[in-house]
């Protein structure tokens, strides 16, 4: 297993291991090859195997979500009067404090 992010991002990512989504990968000109690996192992063929056209490796990745509350969300609001906002801030990089990002 090979870790793609540091332990800095790890702290971020939730703890709820039913939230992650997991996706098998293969490329397509193993396919015949994998197969009879997971029929020599009674594992059973996949539903959900994504089949590259391209590439070496084959695997299973991690997709874990952020914990809530890590990053802000902005969306556009209308308020009526036409003009759209960008947020509960002044402007679309605006953190609160009058600082611009």
């Amino acid at each position: 297993m090979v870790q793609l992010s540091s332990p800095e991002q790890g702290a971020l990512l939730s703890r709820d291991l039913a939230a992650a989504v997991w996706i098998r990968f293969a490329p397509l000109a193993m396919r015949e090859e994998v197969e009879k690996t997971w029929r020599t192992n009674a594992s059973g063929r996949p539903e959900d195997v994504e089949w590259t056209p391209s590439g070496r490796y084959a695997g299973l990745l991690r997709l874990t979500p952020l914990r809530p509350g890590v990053v802000d969300t902005f969306r556009p609001r209308d308020d009526g009067d036409g003009d759209a906002h960008d947020g509960p801030h002044d402007g679309p990089y605006d953190r609160g404090d009058g600082d611009r990002w």
